[in-house]
């Protein structure tokens, strides 16, 4: 949504004066898979969820228009640039148990990078409850594998989707629930990944604008939300302390 919370602020208060159309296109929250994991946990599959695993082991960025994503001033930090979408499902797939309360965050590089543009990246977001998810991600490997393992009272899911690159047109993918006694595999109908999930939030867009509202996209209040949790995470590990949200 942007690179620091004041700019989100700024963002919102345009927003209720012009009284305008705002959603943030988290494109993960559209994706069949990801989605799916959603779904399931909304319907009470594995009861409530207490634990999650978000990862994504990768290759380094591409540059991006002009080279956005290896100029900070732009990006900000490569905590903001992909791991705000990995932030934001573990808030969307522990919404029943409630806001996230603290994080606690490292980061490193195998070579010298800019600061801030740590290759390495994990956190431990903490929930009510007891409940927290870890998120890592890793632009120091090959290929682009994603996974999501959310555990809850009564079950679990598992989703991967793995690819030669993020934008594969030919992916593998799959969702795998276990009801504490069996597992099975859970159908996945439409094609995930970025190469289809951007069209689809591009669609989700234009019907928002049209409709002017309820939408699978994700609502300002969420999209500054994921970024405040960037920014506490940045501070976590600068500080080596949980920060509290």
């Amino acid at each position: 949504m942007a690179i620091t919370v004041e700019e989100c602020n700024a963002i919102l208060k345009t927003v209720k004066k012009t009284r305008g159309i705002l959603h943030i296109g988290f494109e993960m929250r559209i994706s069949p898979v990801w989605k799916k994991v959603k779904e399931m946990i909304e319907k009470g599959s594995i009861g409530k969820p207490v634990y999650g695993i978000i990862e994504l082991w990768r290759g380094p960025y591409r540059s991006g228009s002009n080279g956005w994503r290896y100029d900070a001033k732009r990006v900000g930090s490569w905590i903001l640039e992909e791991p705000v979408h990995f932030l934001d499902l573990a808030c969307w797939y522990m919404e029943e148990v409630g806001e996230p309360i603290s994080v606690y965050a490292r980061a490193n590089s195998k070579g010298g990078n800019c600061p801030g543009l740590t290759e390495n990246m994990s956190f431990i977001i903490n929930f009510p409850e007891d409940a927290y998810v870890v998120v890592n991600q890793t632009l120091s490997a090959y290929e682009h594998h994603q996974s999501v393992k959310i555990v809850g009272t009564k079950g679990a899911l598992y989703a991967r989707w793995d690819g030669p690159v993020d934008e594969a047109a030919n992916p593998t993918f799959q969702l795998e629930y276990y009801n504490g006694k069996k597992v099975r595999r859970v159908p996945i109908k439409k094609m995930a990944g970025e190469l289809y999930e951007i069209e689809m939030e591009i669609r989700a867009m234009v019907e928002a604008v049209q409709k002017r509202g309820a939408t699978c996209l994700a609502t300002p209040e969420e999209g500054k939300r994921a970024v405040a949790l960037c920014i506490a995470g940045e501070k976590s590990v600068v500080s080596n302390r949980v920060i509290k949200l």
